[in-house]
């Protein structure tokens, strides 16, 4: 429930966070975790946020499949003095950022983890912010067009 910091770089940070690694189950099985997608978003030299979307592919002892699915995770990430830290949330637990990739949402559609409210507010998020660039755009072709001779 508490922010983890260790003396580290950004980039240092991410790798480690979205590093594969997996576990030997007692059945002769495995766990296996990958990250298929992140991105960072906001201040690269103090904070900001990581979003990942990370895969869980549990086999049995011949290597076949038994279980697979995707989670959408969010990392706060910030830097105090030369260590960074970082808070995982998941996105049962309701992020209050909204940010995320839109295409995250389609990667993570069978999560067992989907919180429908939660991906509400995000699609809302990239519709006001493509309605303000659709406007800005609007606005400097109008300002073109009023520059322009006749």
């Amino acid at each position: 429930m508490g922010w983890t910091y260790y003396e580290t770089t950004r980039k240092s940070m991410i790798d480690d966070l979205t590093r594969s690694w997996g576990n030997a189950l007692p059945t002769g099985g495995r766990v296996e975790t990958t990250t298929i997608a992140k991105c960072f978003r906001g201040n690269i030299r103090f904070s900001g946020r990581l979003w990942a979307v990370h895969q869980q592919v549990t086999t049995d002892a011949g290597g076949k499949v038994l279980f697979c699915h995707r989670f959408l995770m969010l990392y706060l990430m910030r830097c105090h003095t030369r260590a960074w830290g970082y808070k995982d949330i998941s996105e049962g637990c309701g992020p209050y950022e909204v940010d995320c990739p839109k295409s995250y949402l389609e990667l993570t559609r069978h999560s067992p983890d989907l919180n429908k409210e939660w991906r509400e507010s995000v699609e809302a998020f990239h519709a006001r912010r493509r309605a303000k660039r659709e406007e800005a755009k609007r606005n400097r072709l109008a300002l073109k067009l009023e520059r322009s001779p006749t």
